[in-house]
């Protein structure tokens, strides 16, 4: 289709900027485990990129902030295992995604996308009009003790609170 996509980093910088071209080709996507277990601290993502598949950045276990770009449409659990992961930020006019109080949701604030686990949350009330909470949400959260789930839910998918080790009580 005349698109490139990142297949694997194999760098060791730790502040790193994806570009939206390789070779002249536009790059769309970045795959699965293409950066997983590296240690980028920090990482820009390119105006241009549209989609950042599942475990795409999986346990990178320094990366503290993650520029997203305003092309971006698909975000597919792909920061599981990232613990100090305390920042995901977008440019004003993204169509998908919103950040609130550091929680990343879908555009109709009906989805929970992520929930940074270097935030260091022990509770955590999920909003009500909340209809979703996304694969690998919670992933890894080690400080997540508490969560209120609104009667709005329906959904949780695969891996949302996946090895929360510290989770203990969830309430309806």
């Amino acid at each position: 289709d005349g698109t490139a996509a990142v297949v694997r980093y194999n760098g060791d910088e730790e502040h790193v900027v994806v570009p939206n071209k390789m070779d002249g080709i536009p790059v769309k996507v970045i795959e699965n485990y293409a950066f997983a277990s590296t240690d980028v601290v920090e990482v820009i993502i390119a105006e241009g990129i549209e989609k950042i598949q599942t475990d795409a950045f999986a346990l990178c276990e320094k990366m503290e902030h993650i520029s997203l770009p305003k092309s971006l449409k698909a975000l597919e659990g792909s920061f599981c295992g990232c613990s100090k992961l305390t920042e995901v930020t977008f440019p004003s006019g993204n169509e998908m995604y919103t950040v609130l109080d550091g929680i990343v949701y879908n555009q109709a604030e009906n989805v929970l996308v992520l929930c940074p686990p270097g935030l260091e949350l022990e509770r955590f009330t999920v909003p009500m009009g909340m209809r979703t909470i996304a694969e690998g949400a919670f992933y890894a959260n080690s400080t997540l003790k508490y969560v209120s789930l609104p009667l709005t839910l329906e959904k949780i998918e695969t891996r949302a609170f996946l090895f929360t080790s510290a989770l203990r009580i969830i309430e309806l």
